[in-house]
């Protein structure tokens, strides 16, 4: 499976994972995985996180997101609250791009488009 992304989009978002949740292995799913992505699709991202995320966390992420310079929405997801049933949704289409406890990045195939 490849991400459908940009080289620059893929480093923008690296480093606004990096700034925030370090820690945590963060995967991208949905149309950028599934190679249905349009230029303006959303980003799907899934924090895995086993304790819900504080609250200022994920808004400051989401922030981070909204005012970058990325020509498409991104969409976080907190694992610990998500249901069971979105659950399986993810992990059927799901692409590691950050690997969680050692902050080190995932090599993530991309489209070059």
């Amino acid at each position: 499976m490849l991400l459908d992304l940009q080289a620059s989009h893929l480093g923008i978002m690296r480093e606004i994972l990096q700034r925030y949740v370090p820690h945590w292995e963060v995967w991208a799913f949905g149309s950028r995985v599934r190679g249905m992505a349009r230029p303006s699709s959303d980003l799907d991202l899934c924090i895995l996180s086993e304790e819900p995320l504080a609250f200022h966390l994920l808004s400051q992420l989401r922030d981070s997101f909204s005012s970058s310079t990325l020509p498409f929405r991104v969409d976080v997801v907190d694992w610990a609250i998500t249901s069971d049933s979105f659950r399986k949704i993810i992990e059927e289409n799901k692409i590691v791009v950050q690997k969680g406890q050692d902050k080190e990045m995932v090599g993530v195939d991309f489209e070059t488009s």
